[in-house]
């Protein structure tokens, strides 16, 4: 494997996956990476292999669509399911949250940049089969 081939595979493998490719996908997995960081600098892969002689490229789910819900969720945590009215109290606040504008442009531009990353990984797993 080049220095190149190193250095995508580490970059990858800090992301959260390593590749499970032929070596001389390296250079295209190179180009792929630095396309998605571009939208994205702080992406996580869950995996990068291949499958029936093409590229599989998975990103991992996200549970939060949003920074401000991570950090609202810093602020205000969870209680415990069993305390009702604490529960209840908890998911209006949550929903208040949910309806606010920050949070509405906030989940647009996540959605936004989260389609062009799935088009630019799309487009990679078709041209896989050629390179």
């Amino acid at each position: 494997m080049t220095d190149e081939g190193d250095d995508v595979s580490a970059r990858l493998g800090a992301r959260g996956a390593f590749p499970q490719v032929p070596d001389h996908w390296l250079p295209h997995l190179d180009r792929l990476d630095r396309e998605l960081a571009a939208i994205d600098p702080d992406y996580q892969v869950s995996q990068v292999k291949e499958t029936y002689d093409g590229l599989r490229f998975q990103l991992p789910p996200t549970l939060h669509q949003a920074p401000c819900c991570e950090l609202w969720l810093s602020v205000n945590p969870s209680p415990d399911r069993q305390d009702v009215p604490a529960w209840k109290a908890w998911c209006a606040r949550q929903g208040e949250h949910e309806q606010t504008i920050a949070h509405e442009r906030q989940v647009a531009d996540w959605r936004a940049r989260r389609a062009a990353m799935r088009d630019l990984i799309a487009i990679a797993e078709r041209e896989s089969y050629t390179w």
